[in-house]
This record gives C-alpha cells, structure tokens and sequence, in this order.
C-alpha cells in the first residue's frame, strides 16, 4: 500500500531533479532539439530583465524555525484530501516525501534554484555580453545619468505599467544597464505572498483552528532579503487584525507595494464595512490588493472556507475607496450571486 501511494505521490506531484541540466541540448537529462528550439523561440523579442511573476506562494509548516504552520488537518490520515495534498505540495516542490526535512528552507531553496534557472544559460549569457558591450560604450551609464536629470523626460518616454509599479522603491536595478545584473543569474522577479491567519473580526485574536496555512509576513521578508536579486515582498495582512494599519505603513516604508488576501479561508469579507479604512489606507499608501476571487479548494483543509467572500463584486467597496485591487483567478472557477442585480 505504502509503494503504491508513494508511487501515486511521485505521478500526480510530478517527477523532479536538478533544474540546472534542464537546458542541455540531447544530455540524458536534457531537452531534445526540438523541445530547445522552442524554448530559444518562446524567449525571443523579451526583455528577459524584465520577466516579473506575480503570484508565488511561500510556506512553511516548522513553526519554531519560521513561524509557519499548517493545519492539523493535513497531518491525520482520516482527512484523506488534506494528508494527501500535503505530500502533493512536497512532492511537487522537489522536497523528499520519505524523509520530510526538520526545515523550511528547501522549499524556498529549490525555488531560487528554479527562478536563477529559469532562463536558459546561453540567454542570459548574450544578455550579459549586451550589457558588457554597452556599459563599455558608455551607452548605460549615459542613459542612468539622463534618467537622474530629467526624470520627467524619462516619464513621458516610458508610460508606467503594473509591473513597475509592482516592483517600486525595491532598490533592484530592474530591467537598466547596471552591473549589478552582471554579478548574478539574470532571473524573473518574483513577488513572494504570504498567507495571513484567520482573525476573529470582532475581537481582533488569531484563530489558528480556523486557519489553514499560516505564512507570517516576517517569513516572508526574511526570505525576500536572502534573495533579493528574485524576490520582492508580497505579505499578506488581514484587516481583522489589530495593528493592521500598523503593519501596512510598516511594510510600505519596507518596499513593498503588494499586499496578499485569501478571503475564502482568511474569513475576510471585502464587502465589509469594517474594512474601508483598511482600503483607504491601500490607497493613501499606493499599495496593490492581491485577492485570490472565485471559488476557493486548495486550501480548505480547516474547514472553514467562506465560498461567497470570494466573489468579485465584493471587491466594489475596495474600488470605491480608491485602492488598486488585482483579482486572481477572476472567473476560473464557481458561481457567486450577482449583486448588481437589482431584482
């Protein structure tokens, strides 16, 4: 039985090695010819500096070492669908289901391997070897110098897009000629999310018998400063807690412009009036709403999902109040009640 499932586990979680073969032509662990080909083909025309990934999830479940946890749920057998998607993760993330490690951190350590090899090595070499070539030109620092002293010619040249938005006052040398990108693996930029825990709305406490996976935003800053040629910060923070105004000067004056909501399982309800100071300190701050919209399966393992809470008109509060809310996964999957029917 034990062979069986592990066997299971390694199929549907997918079989894993090292990422950093991944790009040699017809090794045995390689890509063929034509699989490459199509590889080289799918990157060209990019800026692969600026390749940005939106959405990755960091976890945890040792609490004394990152202060992550995962419900009980997951570790009792007679939960059948929470046990196994618990070695569905780990199997997927590369970590060995046979001997789970007493640490968080390969996780997150195959993720920087994955990001730093995402772009195949012969690319980021032409990319480096472009940059050497106009750095020695004098074109970058040229360019650099302009940008100081007109910053608003520099406006008008280059409309502001999310990405950039996304990514500002990270103090990363995104996307321009510095030899900072010389120094490193030339890697997608990737906004880390937490997942903050369930909070009583009127007593502001924690309750971590409701709460699913509890990824805590120090975790994720810590992680995010590790590598920060990857990651840029993306905490979650629920606005039923007490300092949650607090935590969101605190993180902004820390960089970051994302912050993360799960509502389904974070028992948040963004149609709630209790969170319009909340959106109007998002706006003030000029931060972006990350919202998970729609039905919600994945992490339901507390058996406290709210399916209604991720409802994209809900959302209408948030707008109102002048925040920038990014919907993911808007109209994926589920049914939610139209609320702009008046009928």
């Amino acid at each position: 039985g034990c062979c069986l499932c592990n066997c299971l586990i390694r199929k549907l979680g997918g079989e894993w090695e090292d990422c950093t073969q991944s790009f040699i032509e017809e090794d045995e662990k390689g890509l063929s010819r034509d699989a490459m080909k199509m590889v080289n083909e799918s990157f060209e025309g990019l800026d692969v500096t600026k390749i940005v990934d939106v959405h990755v999830h960091l976890i945890g479940m040792n609490t004394e070492e990152s202060g992550c946890y995962v419900h009980e749920n997951l570790d009792n057998c007679c939960k059948c669908q929470s046990y196994a998607k618990k070695y569905l993760i780990l199997q997927a993330s590369g970590i060995d289901t046979k001997n789970i490690p007493k640490s968080d951190k390969p996780y997150y350590r195959r993720m920087v391997e994955l990001y730093e090899n995402y772009i195949p090595s012969h690319i980021q070499q032409k990319v480096k070897q472009d940059i050497r070539a106009q750095l020695k030109s004098g074109k970058g620092q040229q360019l650099e110098v302009k940008n100081d002293e007109d910053e608003e010619e520099k406006n008008k040249a280059s409309t502001p897009d999310s990405s950039s938005a996304l990514l500002a006052g990270q103090g990363q040398a995104y996307g321009s000629l510095q030899e900072e990108l010389l120094d490193r693996p030339i890697c997608p930029k990737v906004v880390l999310l937490g997942l903050d825990q369930v909070y009583n709305r009127d007593s502001g406490i924690a309750e971590p018998h409701n709460t699913s996976v509890y990824t805590p935003e120090d975790y994720v800053e810590q992680v995010t400063n590790e590598n920060k040629h990857i990651f840029v910060l993306g905490p979650s923070i629920n606005p039923y807690r007490k300092d949650a105004m607090e935590k969101l000067t605190e993180y902004k004056n820390k960089g970051c412009n994302v912050i993360k909501w799960l509502p389904n399982s974070m028992g948040i309800d963004p149609n709630d009036v209790k969170c319009n100071e909340y959106f109007e300190k998002l706006a003030e701050l000029d931060m972006f709403l990350l919202s998970h919209t729609g039905q919600e399966h994945s992490l339901d393992d507390a058996d406290y999902t709210v399916q209604e809470y991720g409802n994209p008109l809900r959302f209408r509060r948030a707008l109102d109040k002048g925040c920038k809310v990014i919907m993911a996964h808007c109209a994926s999957e589920g049914a939610d009640e139209d609320l702009d029917d008046e009928k």
